[in-house]
């Protein structure tokens, strides 16, 4: 049903400012007309097309189409990222496995160098003479 009202009663039917419905009237977006000095504004209660906020359905609906298309690119964005995260890790696990494993051998390697050197190498042995004095 299509009804004439004033621009203040239009705008308490729709839950929006007379501003802004000025601005929809300069727009073309609401229909408007002069009758005995005062603006009216075309209202439609049975069309379903026009939303409170003056977006058509046709937009809201190219709107939430766009807003899947979206959702799902940044969905498909996380799980490749994700992927490239795991990659990554496995990755690094195995190159701190690596360099554990050759910094066990070098702790080992050096601690048997170690322990060559703690061989008997006092000042008299080179020498070839025993601790307490006597040739040997």
């Amino acid at each position: 049903m299509t009804k004439w009202v004033t621009v203040s009663e239009a705008s308490v039917i729709l839950g929006v400012s007379e501003r802004t419905l000025w601005r929809r009237v300069a727009k073309g977006i609401i229909e408007a007309r002069l009758e005995g000095g005062r603006k009216l504004v075309k209202i439609d209660d049975n069309a379903d097309n026009i939303a409170k906020d003056g977006v058509t359905m046709t937009d809201k609906n190219d709107i939430i189409n766009w807003l899947k298309a979206e959702l799902e690119n940044k969905n498909k964005q996380i799980d490749q990222l994700q992927a490239e995260l795991k990659l990554n890790r496995e990755r690094s696990d195995a190159i701190i496995m690596k360099l554990t494993q050759e910094l066990e051998y070098q702790r080992k390697l050096f601690q048997g160098l170690k322990l060559d050197k703690k061989k008997d190498r006092s000042f008299w042995k080179l020498l070839g003479k025993s601790d307490d004095g006597q040739d040997n």
